[in-house]
This record gives structure tokens, C-alpha cells and sequence, in this order.
């Protein structure tokens, strides 16, 4: 085959239309920079590529892209924090105590189990 000689000059940059959107997802959500991506599981489910993905989806069918970005982060805070949970000290604690004196009794029971193994 014949020989194309490399390109002269600075090469041309490739930008995708969830770039610009991915930026300003990181410039409202910072934290979201430091979300460990699991190369061997599905990069999809990463929530800045779900938000992104769905705020595309809206845009692809005419709304503009602020709105989109304000009724996807609207879905995504109510779908986190249901209107059902209500915080109830009194009953948070005792559940935790509850299954914190679960778990100790089945490391008791696991213990005296290996012990009688000896």
C-alpha cells in the first residue's frame, strides 16, 4: 500500500457533544471526579455517564440543554431521597442497635462454634 505522509500542523481536536456536558456536570457535582470506574464492569453505570445520558436524551428531543440538566438533576435528587424517608431518631437508633446486638450474637455463636471445632 502506498505510504500517506502524516498530517502538517496541529491536529484537529474531536470533541462529542456529552463533553461539554460531562464539564459542567464535574463544575456543579466536584466530588464526582473521584468516582473509581470499574474497567471489568459496565463504565455505564457510572453516575456521571447515567446523568449525562439522560440530560442527551432529553436535549435529542428539543429541550434545551439547561432544562434538561435542571429536570434530570431534579429526577436524580428524588429518586436518592424519597419523599417516604423521613428521619426518626428514636427508631434509626434502635434499628442500629438491633443489628448491631444481632451481629455481635452471630460472631459469639461463630466463635463458640470454632472453638468446639479445636
Amino acid at each position: 500500500p502506498p505510504f500517506a505522509p502524516p498530517p502538517v500542523g496541529p491536529l484537529k481536536e474531536i470533541t462529542f457533544p456529552e463533553d461539554k456536558l460531562l464539564r459542567r456536570y464535574y463544575e456543579k457535582n466536584p466530588s464526582s471526579k473521584d468516582e473509581v470506574i470499574d474497567v471489568f464492569d459496565d463504565a455505564s453505570k457510572v453516575p456521571a455517564a447515567v446523568f449525562i445520558s439522560k440530560q442527551l436524551k432529553l436535549i435529542n428531543t428539543g429541550i434545551p440543554e439547561e432544562e434538561a440538566y435542571d429536570i434530570v438533576e431534579k429526577e436524580t435528587l428524588q429518586a436518592a431521597l424519597p419523599e417516604t424517608s423521613v428521619y426518626t431518631p428514636d427508631k434509626d437508633i434502635d434499628s442500629m442497635k438491633e443489628a448491631f446486638d444481632n451481629w455481635v450474637d452471630a460472631e459469639v455463636e461463630f466463635w463458640h462454634r470454632q472453638t468446639k471445632k479445636s
